[in-house]
C-alpha cells in the first residue's frame, strides 16, 4: 500500500496494473457485477449457516474450539450437496432482485431488449475501465450482496410491511 501510494505521488511512475485498461461491453460487465452481488449474498448466507452449525456442534457435542478450528468454511461447503448449495444460492425475495436490477441499471444503464437490440452501436455500449477498478467494483459488489443478505435476514422479519416480506 505504501509502495502504491508513493508511485501515485510520482507522476511518471504508476504501477503496471493501474496502467492496464479494458474495453468491455457495459451490459456484459453489468451482468458480471450482478453475478458478483448474488455471490456475495450467497457467501453471507453460507457463512451464517456455518457459524450457526459450528456453535451448535460446540455446545451440544462437546467439541472444543481447538478441535473445530481445522473445520473451515471451504470444507463445510464441500460437505454440502449440490441441491443444498443451489437452494442457498437462491435470492429469497423478489424485492432483493429488484434492488439488484435497479442498482445495476443505475451503474451500467438499461440492458436493451426487443427488436431494437441490433441497433445499439458497440461504441455506445463500450466501457473503458482500468483493471484495478474492476477489482474494486467486484469487491464492492460482493459487499453489497452480503449487505443485502444481512438486511433481508435481520430487518425483514421484524418489519415485513416495509421490505415486502419474503
Amino acid at each position: 500500500m505504501v509502495i502504491h501510494g508513493k508511485a501515485y505521488t510520482e507522476a511518471d511512475r504508476v504501477p503496471s496494473e493501474h496502467r492496464k485498461v479494458l474495453h468491455v461491453d457495459k451490459f456484459d460487465f453489468g451482468k458480471l457485477y450482478a453475478a458478483s452481488v448474488m455471490y456475495g449474498y450467497f457467501l453471507s448466507h453460507v457463512q451464517q449457516r456455518f457459524q450457526l452449525e459450528k456453535r451448535f456442534l460446540m455446545e451440544n457435542s462437546g467439541v472444543y474450539q481447538k478441535d473445530y478450528e481445522a473445520f473451515s468454511l471451504e470444507s463445510y461447503m464441500a460437505l454440502q450437496g449440490a441441491e443444498t448449495l443451489h437452494r442457498w444460492s437462491c435470492i429469497r425475495s423478489s424485492h432483493a432482485l429488484q434492488i439488484i436490477d435497479q442498482h445495476c441499471t443505475i451503474l451500467f444503464g438499461k440492458y436493451p431488449s426487443g427488436p431494437h437490440i441490433e441497433q445499439v452501436p458497440f461504441g455506445d455500449a463500450e466501457m473503458i475501465i482500468h483493471l484495478s477498478y474492476v477489482k474494486i467494483l467486484t469487491y464492492q459488489a460482493l459487499a453489497f450482496g452480503a449487505l443485502l443478505w444481512d438486511v433481508q435476514h435481520n430487518f425483514t422479519p421484524l418489519y415485513p410491511h416495509v421490505c415486502g416480506g419474503y
